[in-house]
């Protein structure tokens, strides 16, 4: 294994099952590490000594990865990829991780967050955002949440948390389950199949736009600021709050009370548009 630092430049060799540093200071555009068998933990916060310079990589491909120091907390590498690849390996991530640029994280048996995590993919200023990456399944253990502070490209289920929000856009190729509530404060498109969204209150604060071939089911409530559109059947499971238009070819159905929040259009193509319940409006102009 080899980890740099400038003050000075420490080279380790790993020989038993367990690392801990105390803090790690990037001082190459890069630095990759390998491990060997056993499990490794990161308890020492990595830093880039330059703000948007260095880059993290950090490849494991027999040993179960955990972060249990701040990543970027001070001084922000420039990418961060992080990949526990190996035949059932795991990645834990426990500690809040910062970055100019994108992130990637994959681990082929499932990443884990301890706490409530942030992930921070954007420009000082916060001005510009990059794209936080989870290529593999997310799992929390019931009471914490995920904030993406960036774009999010979700390629993995994410389980077990009770919120997520996400500052930038969102890419969602996968389900996701929380059990209080969901925010997508940018566009958000649907990928890769039928999903699920699972929540208290699923909160649109932009565009939703879906494949065209593929279904949105809503299991909770649906807080819809912006149009909807390219979906076949919508359906969701309690009340919603309809502030835009929503489209789609195949069923609309809305199981609990609809509040309209502004003018709103529902269209399909030749299907219904069912309602389990009253509708209303938030405001007698509408």
């Amino acid at each position: 294994m080899l980890v740099q630092s400038n003050l000075p430049v420490v080279e380790l060799t790993l020989i038993v099952e367990q690392l801990y540093l105390e803090q790690t200071q990037l001082s190459q555009v890069s630095v990759q590490v390998g491990i060997g068998s056993g499990g490794t933990t990161f308890s020492g916060t990595i830093n880039a000594t330059s703000s948007g310079v260095q880059s993290l990589t950090i490849t494991t491909t027999t040993d179960n990865f955990t972060i249990a120091g701040v990543i970027g907390g001070t001084t922000r590498p420039s990418t961060v990829d992080i990949s526990a690849i190996g035949t059932g390996r795991t990645l834990s991530i426990e500690q809040d991780i910062s970055s100019i640029g994108d992130q990637t994280f994959t681990a082929t048996a499932g990443i884990t967050v301890s706490g409530d995590r942030t992930f921070t993919s954007s420009t000082l200023d916060g001005n510009t955002l990059s794209t936080i990456n989870t290529a593999s399944a997310v799992a929390g253990d019931g009471d914490d949440s995920i904030t993406f502070t960036g774009n999010a490209n979700i390629d993995g289920a994410i389980t077990s948390l009770t919120t997520l929000s996400v500052s930038g856009t969102s890419d969602l190729g996968n389900n996701i389950t929380t059990s209080s509530t969901q925010t997508y404060t940018g566009a958000v498109t649907l990928s890769g199949g039928d999903r699920t969204l699972q929540g208290s209150t699923i909160n649109f604060g932009n565009t939703l736009t879906g494949t065209g071939s593929h279904d949105l089911t809503i299991t909770g409530a649906l807080d819809l600021d912006y149009a909807a559109t390219s979906i076949v059947d919508l359906s969701i499971s309690t009340t919603s709050n309809l502030g835009a238009d929503v489209t789609t070819s195949g069923t609309q159905t809305y199981t609990g009370a609809v509040t309209l929040s502004a003018d709103v259009v529902l269209t399909t193509t030749n299907n219904n548009v069912t309602f389990g319940s009253t509708i209303d409006s938030d405001d007698a102009s509408t």
